[in-house]
């Protein structure tokens, strides 16, 4: 016999967030149940796209965080999303937070969904904010802090059932007239009398990090407003945006969408962003197609246990956050040895610069490269998690080599994710050097702090000496945005005892057979996570054996943290550096910058050797006599002195090449011949 039961928030923990609580459908028979997911993104404020990916993940359903093991959801149009599983009866096995994945990065939602009991097929709908934490209420304006149960539509009733609650969206970025400090963005329907106008506010940051990273596109053209509509007035309801100057001297309608728009009103609901007059951006026809040639070596990926080059594809996307005309995406095979090349057209400008990045393909899975560029000067929230091609000044076609062997290059090899299951339960053994942060803190008078910054959780030398090294990953405790309390290295089955005096701790997890081979991790000495910012956390890959076991330091995850203009830890000798020119010999600071190489001409290899009277960032680039870049040696900061880099030609022709460094004060090369 079917029955309908209304689940109890106190069994949920949570409302369904579209403005009623979840309801089981239909008693289950046998010892299963179907829960069905269903999630509103129209308070995620970046505009959705076709590759973007929403999920719950978390130990709930037994899950371990990973979107490999999560519930991935489909859209079913807009901002709506579903998805169904087959759960066992009872507990529903622990905490999960929706994900968003979207071309401006990944948002987990602030807040764990609680752990629940399914007696029955469950359909569970909430609503999303990705990482922000406090909201403005969509009627009054006031500020307001969000829960586990927050839901919009129903804050705007404010209690009042006489009345639906809609959330009109509209993108006005395909406008190239409307100017969207000057201008305003109105909705005009059957429910104000036509007349009437109501202003929609311009949407912000979905991450509370708009004084860090800058600003998102959709913050300048995505206008939305929740406006309450008499439930007497329910049924067919009419409407249309519009657009005006600021003294409503001109109104522009939309008149391309053959006819009104129309929503069929029978409860609360969010409208799917929408195209003002049903018009997208238009690409520029200045833009040039450029052909871009992506040379990569996958050493460090396949000794890592990372790449498969037998079962696993290699694929790359450019064109990120509009850096193009329209995204391409296409293979790369091997070239020569661990090195694999592919090209596409790409749609650009000169001298335009194409965010792009690395993917690889295991059977159905598609997992994306662990990177950050260091060297991007974070002008908004996402362009540090692509790689960087400049387009020519000439020509139609560029090389990216993205070969580096330094963890501290922004054209490093890339390094992947395992997605194999393990076959047998494993020991993890992590031995991490502290010397770094003692000498950042300690020699170079730095602090270290959660990143975005937090006053009170900042790591100084005065309190470095009290503080005691945390781990946390999805093995014991994943809260992986705002203020988390992880478990101490003693507890949890941790080894907390020091190794190699005061500098080394050594940790010990276990993975268990069926888990992932790929353990996912953020490290903290003191109370917030400092090793590195949010957006990185680090990962090891493990191989089929009993002990798996790696050593590192602590900060190697991004080195650029380490550095001020005092010095910084060089990663590679394991040693701090002072950069401080009153701290080096008179004898030893070089009087001017050069270059030069020897042997010149060369086979294969040739030492490039360069001085720079002055600490400061150092780029060296090879370049064809095309005006082609060819190599990047090196992209780093360095200490007043004299530094050599060999530079090796084994997959370039016979030819003159020349060689470009960009330091702090000035531009000097070299030309060298490579004769084969």
């Amino acid at each position: 016999m079917k029955s309908k039961l209304i689940v109890l928030l106190s069994i949920f923990g949570m409302t369904t967030g579209f403005g009623r609580p979840a309801i089981g459908l239909i008693r289950s028979e046998g010892d299963s149940a179907t829960v069905t997911f269903k999630v509103n993104t129209a308070f995620v404020q970046d505009t959705l796209t076709p590759g973007s990916v929403v999920s719950f993940r978390g130990t709930a359903f037994g899950g371990d965080w990973s979107l490999e093991k999560g519930i991935k959801l489909k859209n079913v149009g807009g901002d709506y999303w579903e998805a169904e599983k087959k759960v066992p009866l009872g507990s529903s096995g622990g905490t999960f937070k929706i994900v968003t994945q979207t071309e401006t990065g990944t948002g987990w939602d602030r807040h764990d969904q609680s752990a629940f009991i399914i007696e029955n097929d469950t359909t569970i709908e909430l609503f999303t904010t990705g990482l922000k934490e406090t909201y403005t209420d969509p009627v009054t304006g006031t500020e307001i802090t969000r829960g586990d149960d927050w839901n919009p539509l129903e804050l705007a009733k404010n209690g009042d059932t006489s009345v639906f609650a809609v959330h009109f969206r509209v993108n006005m970025q395909g406008v190239l007239a409307f100017n969207p400090t000057k201008h305003t963005a109105t909705v005009r329907g059957s429910f104000n009398g036509w007349s009437a106008a109501d202003t929609l506010k311009p949407e912000s940051r979905h991450d509370d990090l708009s004084g860090v990273y800058g600003v998102y596109e959709s913050e300048k053209y995505l206008f939305s407003k929740t406006i309450l509509i008499p439930k007497a007035s329910a049924g067919i309801l009419k409407y249309k945006f519009v657009w005006s100057d600021s003294g409503a001297i001109s109104t522009n309608w939309e008149d391309k969408i053959g006819g009104d728009r129309t929503i069929q009103l029978g409860r609360d609901t969010t409208l799917a962003w929408k195209w003002f007059d049903n018009t997208a951006p238009i690409i520029c026809i200045d833009d040039i197609f450029f052909q871009i040639v992506l040379n990569v070596d996958l050493e460090k990926a396949i000794s890592a246990n990372g790449f498969n080059p037998q079962t696993d594809t290699l694929i790359a996307v450019a064109g990120f956050l509009g850096t193009a005309s329209r995204p391409v995406e296409f293979e790369l095979h091997p070239s020569s040895g661990t090195v694999y090349t592919g090209s596409d057209s790409v749609s650009s400008g000169f001298n335009s610069t194409v965010f792009y990045k690395y993917f690889k393909k295991s059977g159905s899975i598609r997992i994306e490269e662990s990177y950050l560029d260091f060297n991007d000067p974070k002008t908004s929230r996402s362009a540090p998690l692509y790689r960087k091609i400049v387009m020519p000044s000439i020509g139609v076609s560029v090389s990216g080599w993205d070969i580096d062997k330094s963890d501290e290059s922004s054209h490093r090899q890339p390094v992947f994710r395992s997605s194999v299951p393990m076959t047998d339960s494993t020991q993890v053994i992590l031995h991490v050097d502290l010397r770094p942060v003692f000498f950042f803190v300690k020699r170079l008078g730095d602090s270290l702090s959660y990143s975005p910054p937090v006053s009170r959780y900042y790591l100084t030398e005065k309190n470095i000496d009290l503080q005691r090294l945390f781990c946390a990953s999805p093995t014991y405790c994943w809260m992986c945005m705002g203020p988390w309390a992880p478990p101490e290295m003693n507890d949890k089955g941790l080894d907390g005892d020091k190794i190699a005096g005061d500098s080394v701790y050594s940790i010990t997890m276990k993975v268990k057979k069926g888990e992932l081979s790929s353990v996912e991790y953020q490290l903290a000495f003191g109370w917030m996570p400092n090793e590195s910012s949010f957006l990185n956390t680090r990962f090891h890959n493990l191989e089929q054996k009993p002990v798996n076991e790696f050593s590192f330091q602590f900060g190697d995850i991004e080195p650029d943290r380490y550095k001020n203009d005092k010095g910084f830890w060089d990663f590679n000798t394991k040693k701090g550096v002072v950069t401080s020119v009153n701290d080096i010999p008179d004898s030893e600071i070089p009087k001017k910058i050069k270059i030069s190489a020897y042997p010149n001409p060369f086979n294969p290899a040739t030492l490039i050797t360069y001085s720079i009277p002055q600490s400061g960032k150092v780029s060296l680039k090879v370049f064809d006599l095309l005006g082609r870049q060819v190599a990047l040696l090196a992209e780093e900061i360095k200490p007043a002195g004299t530094h050599q880099i060999p530079f090796r030609g084994d997959d370039l022709s016979s030819g003159i090449y020349l060689v470009r460094m960009e330091s702090v004060s000035k531009t000097e090369s070299v030309k060298v011949i490579l004769l084969k």
